[in-house]
């Protein structure tokens, strides 16, 4: 059981290090996807039910979900329509099977590695308030322990065609520029992790700060980093317990 607890731990963190720079979702908030794939009729559907809800009710509504099956990634519009399919990543795919192919009991983990990434949606609203852009993502997941994970991104204004392009550039070019780049232009990102209806984690950039909390039982940690300015180098890290702070450290231009 450890072993395929392993496996399946591995698992997940692939399939984040395997997908792009950043969150599929985040990019078609900020309207990168538009331009990234404007001559790629794939998109069309897709890119077409978003500028059609945003501009009529100033907010739009899809979901996605993993079919292993077929190795695919489905977009669902709100009313359950096909919209869009995406190849998963080879590197993946390969990962998959490569774990598969070295557990002792090859089809329990199948099994697992289908209903884990098979079962839940995860279903995602994009909305503008004032100046700000907002999207909110939840995806459940039962087949494993109740799991809920959610995630609130926050811009504070719509982003220059300009403004755009650099961030495609950044991102096809320089990580590193293109986070703090990212960073300039958000108001607040916000994700949570409930089990049972617990909250178990929390993690929060906000400015120049970045807030992390376990809950544990009888027992809470926190980490907070302050940053000093946009180049996200020099930094104070405060760690706690229960609220007890524990550790500083001050950190100073690493470059």
């Amino acid at each position: 059981m450890k072993k395929i607890l392993i496996i399946l731990i591995f698992l997940f963190i692939s399939i984040f290090s395997y997908s792009a720079d950043i969150d599929f979702d985040i990019r078609v908030m900020m309207r990168l996807t538009k331009i990234e794939e404007t001559d790629n009729p794939k998109y069309k559907k897709f890119l077409n039910y978003i500028d059609e809800n945003l501009a009529k009710k100033n907010e739009v509504k899809y979901s996605h979900k993993v079919n292993i099956d077929r190795k695919v990634v489905e977009f669902f519009s709100e009313k359950g329509e096909i919209l869009l399919t995406e190849n998963l990543p080879k590197e993946f795919l390969d990962i998959v099977d490569r774990s598969i192919r070295v557990a002792e009991n090859k089809e329990e983990i199948k099994k697992i590695i289908k209903n884990i990434y098979e079962d839940p949606y995860t279903y995602v609203s994009i909305s503008k308030y004032k100046e700000n852009l907002i999207l909110f993502t939840e995806q459940n997941m039962v087949n494993r322990g109740k799991i809920k994970n959610t995630m609130s991104v926050v811009l504070k204004r719509e982003l220059t065609d300009n403004e755009k392009n650099e961030l495609i550039y950044l991102k096809d070019n320089n990580d590193d520029e293109f986070f703090k780049k990212y960073r300039t232009y958000l108001d607040s990102e916000t994700t949570k992790t409930y089990i049972n209806d617990k909250l178990e984690l929390f993690k929060e950039i906000k400015g120049l700060t970045e807030t992390t909390i376990l809950y544990k039982k009888n027992e809470v940690s926190k980490v907070i980093i302050k940053y000093s300015d946009n180049n996200l180098i020099n930094s104070v890290v405060k760690s706690y317990k229960n609220d007890r702070l524990l550790k500083e450290t001050f950190i100073k231009n690493k470059r």
